[in-house]
């Protein structure tokens, strides 16, 4: 006879219990610097999800297959929305590896949770609920931090779980207050580097090379190129090296 436990799908100790049998979905549910107190709990870790060669295998092929299908459905409504008649191969190069990586993260939440709850006996567990908070993102470097956001998954688990309508499984709503969605946090090393040489440099390269540039010159951005081989690339162009950045993203509500 299987022991009933409650899910826990993150390390934020809001959701944890100490009245009953847990179940971690994960490692990173059991954070070091907290050991005195999950230890001490009756509590077992799920195993994870997917690790083996084989079903590591056909779930990738599956990812890319899903993902290449729901692509012409977003070709058609980013078409339909944007007034053009862009091409497949337009979008995927625009937004192509935001969406494998959206579908595979989402692929794993889910499947990490059926397979909890066809492994242990989960009568109950607790969720995140915010009204206001969206799992949107600003941009694909934003989303991939996200992922890797306590509160972020645990707002993405809980909807899983709910969608998942599972009737045996009693929710405990833990209502927080939120920003509103996912904002990356700047790091120390970040705001240093805002006043370093290197960003002084860059700066003014910002500024004069474009100016050195022609109309008919090539655009390479993103290249992965080292640096100087890039310059080598550009200078084989025959043209002045650029160093391009892209704008700032204007801050849009959610739709």
């Amino acid at each position: 006879m299987r022991i009933k436990r409650h899910l826990v799908t993150t390390c934020d100790e809001r959701t944890w219990v100490h009245d009953r049998p847990v179940l971690f979905l994960g490692e990173w549910c059991n954070p070091y610097d907290r050991r005195a107190i999950w230890t001490k709990m009756d509590a077992k870790v799920a195993a994870p999800y997917g690790v083996e060669p084989g079903k590591k295998a056909n779930d990738t092929n599956y990812v890319q297959a899903l993902s290449a299908k729901l692509l012409l459905e977003v070709v058609d409504a980013l078409n339909v929305y944007h007034n053009t008649n862009h091409t497949p191969r337009y979008w995927n190069i625009l937004l192509g590896h935001w969406l494998k990586r959206y579908v595979n993260v989402c692929f794993n939440r889910y499947f990490t949770i059926e397979q909890a709850l066809k492994n242990y006996k989960i009568t109950s567990a607790t969720v995140f609920d915010s009204s206001d908070y969206s799992l949107v993102t600003p941009d694909s470097n934003s989303a991939t931090w996200a992922c890797n956001d306590d509160v972020w998954n645990a707002m993405l688990y809980a909807r899983v779980i709910q969608h998942m309508d599972c009737k045996d499984v009693v929710l405990d709503i833990v209502h927080i207050e939120s920003a509103g969605a996912y904002k990356q946090k700047q790091s120390f090393m970040s705001t240093m580097q805002h006043w370093s040489i290197k960003r002084l440099v860059k700066a003014i390269g910002y500024y004069i090379l474009p100016k050195l540039s022609k109309n008919g010159d090539a655009f390479i951005v993103n290249s992965y190129l080292p640096l100087w081989q890039e310059m080598k690339l550009q200078f084989a162009l025959w043209q002045c090296p650029q160093i391009w950045q892209s704008p700032p993203l204007k801050s849009s509500s959610v739709d």
